[in-house]
């Protein structure tokens, strides 16, 4: 089973710094799950707690209200970019990472790193079906 988070349909609950890294997270994340290439074939939508560890972490700005519902954003890894979207599993290490979320109230997250690590917490939630 193939697997994503959308950034689009999910909650930027808090951060926290831990050292140099900074914990994202997302409370919850919307989770697409498909057979073929989720987010663009039939499957499955479902919530879960999620933190993304952005190592050797710079906060570059931050919502002024959490938690806060996110309506688009975007992933980097070394330059290769996803649009609204964050495959899962994911741990990436000695890389350069950059994260950035517009909130609905078009407020902007952006975090630079040199690592990521996507942890899923607790129990997924079904929420529908997907065309």
């Amino acid at each position: 089973m193939n697997r994503l988070i959308e950034l689009h349909d999910s909650t930027l609950g808090g951060l926290e710094w831990v050292g140099s890294e900074i914990v994202v997270r997302l409370r919850p994340a919307y989770v697409h799950q498909s057979e073929e290439r989720p987010g663009m074939d039939p499957g499955t939508g479902w919530v879960q707690a999620v933190d993304l560890i952005i190592r050797s972490a710079t906060l570059e700005s931050l919502p002024t209200r959490l938690p806060t519902i996110l309506a688009d954003g975007a992933f980097s890894i070394d330059g290769a970019r996803w649009e609204n979207q964050i495959p899962i599993p994911l741990d990436v290490r000695q890389a350069s990472i950059e994260f950035s979320a517009v909130t609905e109230a078009s407020e902007t997250l952006l975090v630079r790193g040199e690592g990521l690590s996507v942890l899923l917490r607790g129990d997924p939630r079904f929420v529908e079906q997907l065309p």
